[in-house]
């Protein structure tokens, strides 16, 4: 049994929302929790039946702000040539405040038996069931809309979900090196509480769905001579109301798509160069497609709301490769160091829904190093991006017509710093 208690306070101003609706929020939020589960051991099995309660009450509270610059002008704003820095923000207008009190109760049993000392079977079966108490405080004469920005308020409500959720695993030792694996899993997630309240431009957010998935992988994974390892697996997920982002004439939205797939193919490989070099190597190529979901969108090309079927077209911002690869040198010369330089790749991608223009994706190289000083110290630093390259952490285009935009990654960075414990 493990009870366990948190509390968390956070106040922000969004950076990516400074240029179309700047914000300060202010999170709270207190949580009463136990796990508990018993575990009972057989000569050739497992078995664990457990039960996971938490019960966390919130409060959410959102204001506009007017971000400002140097010279008390509008953040961005291009005078004369440049453009001002963000140096202040002035707080304005109540935008959201509510309470959401969350209980989630989750039995469940796990099952593990192995046949003949090379098969092992797993099995289990979850019950969760999740309630928000919410109650808005603003005054319901407070309008939902100031000037260009929209911000929708559910009435006071509680909501509840619930699923059952079965799993089965089979691994299958071929030898001391190699062995398969397959499995079979349903999984549940219920709506974020800042996704159905803080709904923004998007009308009924208390009414999205809870995601639900069914996935199915095999694979084969083990040891290559003495030196190598290798994990190669195969997986297919279909998801259903998955909750996405859209880019709605112009706004950023939240709905459900009805049903989206997911198939892919990852592998990674490990191999000990030396005694003191290794390197890693771990890629994915997965397809992700809209299997059912469609909707109403403003064309601006022709001024007109039209019907627009996404079902066969790729998901936005879902890159086909995405690669790994690393060396790490841990010198003998010098116990406790160690030195490591990535590479990530990530291909092209749609930037929206109708698959009508892409990202070019990017390639980077990152440095970490670490130091033990001793059991207690250790100094480590690391540089990103190398070689300063221009890259989108995230690129986007509005259904039916716009410009693609796009949102920077951060430019070649320096860290450096001291892990010290005391025991």
């Amino acid at each position: 049994v493990r009870p366990y208690y948190r509390k968390n306070t956070m106040e922000m101003t969004p950076s990516w929302m400074v240029t179309y609706d700047p914000n300060q929020r202010e999170y709270e939020f207190e949580s009463y929790g136990v796990n508990s589960k018993y575990h009972k051991r057989f000569e050739s099995g497992d078995v664990i039946v457990g039960l996971d309660t938490d019960y966390t009450p919130s409060s959410y509270q959102q204001h506009g702000v007017s971000v400002l610059g140097a010279d008390d002008a509008p953040c961005y704003e291009r005078k004369k040539g440049y453009v001002s820095a963000c140096q202040k923000t002035v707080k304005g207008d109540e935008q959201y405040n509510y309470t959401a009190n969350q209980t989630s109760v989750s039995p469940y049993v796990h099952a593990e038996y192995v046949f003949a000392n090379n098969t092992k079977v797993d099995a289990g079966l979850r019950y969760d069931h999740f309630s928000v108490d919410y109650t808005d405080r603003m005054d319901s004469n407070v309008p939902e809309t100031i000037g260009r920005s929209t911000h929708l308020r559910p009435a006071s409500q509680t909501l509840h979900y619930e699923k059952v959720s079965p799993k089965l695993g089979v691994t299958h030792r071929l030898n001391d090196k190699h062995a398969l694996f397959a499995s079979h899993k349903h999984s549940f997630r219920a709506p974020s509480i800042g996704r159905l309240f803080t709904s923004g431009s998007t009308p009924n957010t208390d009414a999205l769905k809870p995601v639900k998935a069914v996935s199915n992988e095999v694979g084969v994974r083990g040891v290559l001579g003495k030196k190598s390892t290798y994990d190669l697996s195969v997986y297919h997920m279909q998801v259903k109301d998955d909750i996405v982002n859209i880019v709605k004439d112009g706004d950023r939205q939240i709905t459900n798509a009805g049903k989206t797939e997911h198939a892919g193919v990852e592998l990674s490989l490990g191999h000990a160069v030396s005694d003191d070099v290794s390197m890693t190597v771990a890629t994915s190529y997965r397809k992700q497609r809209y299997d059912d979901f469609s909707g109403t969108f403003f064309n601006s090309n022709t001024f007109k709301q039209e019907q627009v079927d996404f079902s066969g077209n790729d998901l936005p911002r879902a890159p086909k490769l995405i690669s790994n690869v690393s060396v790490t040198y841990e010198p003998t010369q010098l116990p406790g160091a160690t030195f490591e330089l990535e590479w990530q790749g990530l291909s092209s991608y749609f930037s929206d829904e109708q698959n009508t223009q892409t990202y070019d994706g990017h390639r980077l190289l990152n440095l970490r190093a670490h130091y033990d000083v001793d059991k207690h110290t250790r100094v480590y630093g690391r540089v990103t991006n190398v070689t300063d390259e221009s890259y989108s952490n995230y690129s986007s285009k509005s259904v039916g017509g716009g410009d693609m935009s796009h949102n920077p990654g951060a430019p070649r960075s320096v860290y450096v710093g001291i892990k010290k414990e005391w025991k």
